[in-house]
């Protein structure tokens, strides 16, 4: 054999100063086998010298299929936690596992590709599961006639000192109390909120939080307890909120919040209470209990700013406005704001919405709510709209945060009530069937003391049944004045008129107060819906809701239900209506009317699936993939659907009767083991199907551990073992249904 020599790879970097004398080595050590050289002992010095340093060194034969692994030293051994006799044979590639994508395997791949020098950082994975950071070199190895034999790899263990440097980096960007950004990290993150949301077409929003009082705490209790509330409400916060959302303290005792995309400016003031509600949790400090109270004030992007440093000034802005107008308040920013006559502007604002009030501005929307049995409308909810006649529509979260601080909210609830009630009993007296109009009631109108007999007042002008009328309270309002709340509510559910609580799951509410309430109806709140067929967490909460609800006899709405696979999946599991986009947004009343008299929304989404025989769906990003198991199972009978990922996966699994799910492990959105987990607690009744390679061995292994997989497959598969195992479980699948109904029939 020839000797071995190191091909050009270019100017060595400090850090692998060892890859040219390994090379070296290996070219004398070659050469002295081939002559028979007699100083045995220089050959055992160089052999030594390979096996003792510190770095791994990995030898792979380029001539045979794979480049099987031909030698690896002690240093690989100790990095990786592979025996020698594990290693040898087999692909590098294990020890990637399910790194393959990550981006420093690029020059690594080209090297490989065109037989040239490349270095790069990456992360292996080590016997034991962990994970650790890497400056790999490799190198080709051609023989004296230069033709290309070996690959040898040089493993620096750099993994200490990425993560000491990670550490750095996560300090210079977080608050040292809390753990949150700080403000460094926050205005990045609202630069990269702004560019999602322009990507998107959508909206983002700055909350800027203040924390009400907290100087007075702070200097009763001192700074080691100021600083323990701190971690409190910074816990809570990052806890009410979405994962693509930012929780950040810039310092003292404010806090910021970057709210990804969202819908429109309510969506941003919905979650602040929701915020609030959180902060609000009575909470120890030594041997007292404090409430925490926030105000704050929101910027949305865009209109309220056109960089980051904007947006965040002008939701301290509007945090300042509402603090003056009073504690506890939420206002979203304007532009008079800026200035500094920005109060009397305020006031001008709440003299317009008097004027509105008055003046015929105001108009109600109306959005109807669906049954899922008989799919027909059973109702509409009136929500108020404010169309300024030089600013144009005005989001009732602008201008409902502003009527509570003014007083003026029970003013305008009574308005909307009426021309609500009116309008019911103008639609019925025409001969439709609105059903019950939803209209919702404040805190302030409970507090007050005249709501019921507002109401009959109402009932009595407008010549409505009480039972034509649902009021809807939200569980933080009940909680607030929950003596008050109560008495009322019985009231008007003895004169008839229906109670529905609104915003189910924000608030802090239990079985006690509904046991103690005369509550009809649990309206779910729109954020446990948005990813009902997706999140299995989110999904759970919805559908103990629904459990709870009917054991209490109580029914349930779902609100924001906006594709057919949440109504679907809301139906599977017994939720009695629903209210969202997927039906309507909300209307004029014209519109509601000729919905009414055209039957827009009775039968808007068959109940009857359209596919009466269940289906096989298969999930890989591959189209050859998907198509190659439709060749395996033509003949069959069975009827195979196909999804390029995991999210419309989960959603086909929401629109048809699936009896058998084949995903391949690797999938840009989630793994195929993540993916086959949620299918498991999503539908446990479907037979799942793992397609991976055999480097992907370990993830699936855990995977049927967990019971997330039912069966797995490597590739490349047997079409004929393939057909027979998914044709057989759809016989399992179909088998279990059977009995299943045969047990119900005799129940």
């Amino acid at each position: 054999m020839k000797a071995l020599r190191p091909a050009d790879v270019g100017p060595a970097h400090a850090a692998d100063d060892f890859l040219p004398r390994a090379m070296r080595f290996a070219r004398r050590a070659r050469s002295a086998a081939k002559a028979g050289s007699p100083d045995d002992a220089a050959l055992r010095l160089y052999q030594c010298a390979l096996e003792h340093i510190p770095s791994g060194v990995m030898i792979t034969d380029a001539r045979a299929a794979d480049h099987p692994i031909a030698y690896v030293n002690r240093g690989f051994e100790s990095l990786t936690g592979y025996a020698r006799e594990e290693a040898l044979g087999r692909n590098g590639r294990f020890l990637l596992g399910g790194l393959l994508g990550q981006s420093g395997l690029d020059p690594i791949r080209r090297a490989l590709r065109e037989a040239t020098g490349g270095r790069a950082v990456i992360r292996v994975i080590c016997k034991d599961g962990g994970v650790r950071w890497t400056r790999l070199a490799v190198a080709p190895v051609r023989d004296e006639a230069g033709i290309l034999t070996h690959f040898v790899s040089i493993f620096e263990d750099i993994d200490e000192r990425v993560r000491m440097q990670g550490e750095l980096a996560r300090r210079a960007n977080h608050d040292s109390v809390t753990g949150l950004a700080n403000g460094r990290l926050l205005l990045d993150r609202i630069a990269q909120a702004m560019a999602g949301a322009n990507r998107a077409s959508r909206k983002m929003a700055v909350l800027s939080m203040d924390l009400d009082r907290y100087k007075r705490i702070n200097d009763r209790y001192g700074h080691a307890r100021g600083d323990a509330l701190l971690q409190v409400a910074a816990k809570r916060l990052a806890g009410a909120v979405r994962g693509v959302d930012t929780v950040a303290r810039p310092g003292g005792d404010e806090f910021v919040v970057v709210l990804a995309e969202i819908g429109d400016s309510g969506d941003a003031q919905e979650m602040a209470r929701r915020l609030q509600a959180a902060l609000g949790e009575p909470t120890g400090v030594g041997e007292s209990c404090v409430t925490l109270t926030a105000t704050a004030g929101v910027a949305v992007y865009p209109g309220d700013g056109d960089s980051a440093e904007a947006l965040l000034t002008h939701a301290g802005f509007a945090m300042d406005q509402a603090k003056r107008a009073g504690r506890g308040g939420c206002l979203r920013y304007h532009e008079a704001m800026s200035r500094p006559d920005a109060l009397a502007k305020g006031l001008d604002l709440e003299q317009e919405l008097r004027r509105a009030i008055a003046g015929g501005e105001l108009v109600l929307h109306y959005q109807p709510q669906v049954s899922l049995r008989s799919h027909r409308v059973i109702g509409f909810e009136a929500l108020v709209r404010w169309m300024h006649p030089t600013k144009g529509l005005i989001p009732p979260g602008d201008f409902i945060p502003l009527a509570e601080e003014s007083g003026l909210i029970v003013q305008l609830g009574e308005w909307a009530m009426e021309r609500a009630c009116r309008q019911a009993a103008a639609w019925a007296g025409a001969g439709l069937e609105p059903g019950v109009m939803a209209v919702n009631v404040s805190a302030a109108q409970i507090r007050s003391g005249t709501l019921v007999a507002t109401v009959r007042r109402i009932l009595e002008r407008t010549a409505l049944p009480p039972g034509s009328l649902e009021i809807e309270v939200t569980e933080s309002m009940l909680i607030e004045n929950i003596e008050i709340a109560a008495a009322a509510l019985d009231e008007l559910r003895a004169i008839g008129v229906k109670i529905a609580m609104d915003d189910f799951g924000t608030g802090y509410s239990s079985l006690g107060y509904l046991r103690r309430l005369p509550v009809g109806r649990l309206k779910i709140d729109r954020s446990f819906i948005r990813n009902l067929t997706t999140d299995p967490g989110e999904a759970s909460i919805a559908l103990a809701v629904i459990a709870m609800a009917h054991s209490l006899n109580i029914e349930v709405l779902a609100e924001g239900a906006e594709s057919e696979g949440q109504v679907r999946t809301l139906r599977a599991h017994g939720c009695d209506a629903v209210q969202g986009y997927f039906y309507s947004r909300p209307l004029p009343a014209e519109e509601c009317e000729r919905g009414l008299r055209g039957d827009r929304w009775q039968n808007a989404e068959d109940d009857a699936r359209s596919d009466s025989e269940p289906a096989v769906l298969v999930v890989d990003d591959e189209p050859g993939v998907c198509n190659a198991l439709r060749r395996a199972l033509h003949g069959s009978g069975c009827r195979v659907l196909s999804a390029s990922g995991a999210r419309e996966g989960l959603e086909l699994l929401a629109l048809h009767e699936i009896a058998v799910v084949v995903s391949d492990q690797c999938m840009p959105e989630m793994s195929g083991t993540e993916f086959l987990g949620r299918v498991k607690d999503l539908h446990p009744d479907v037979v799942r199907i793992m397609l991976s390679g055999y480097t992907e061995l370990d993830a699936v292994t855990g995977a049927i551990n967990r019971g997330a997989v039912s069966k797995f497959f490597t590739k490349p598969w047997d079409d004929d073992d393939l057909s027979r195992t998914i044709l057989g479980a759809l016989r399992d699948w179909q088998q279990r249904q059977q009995r299943g109904q045969v047990l119900t029939s005799r129940l």
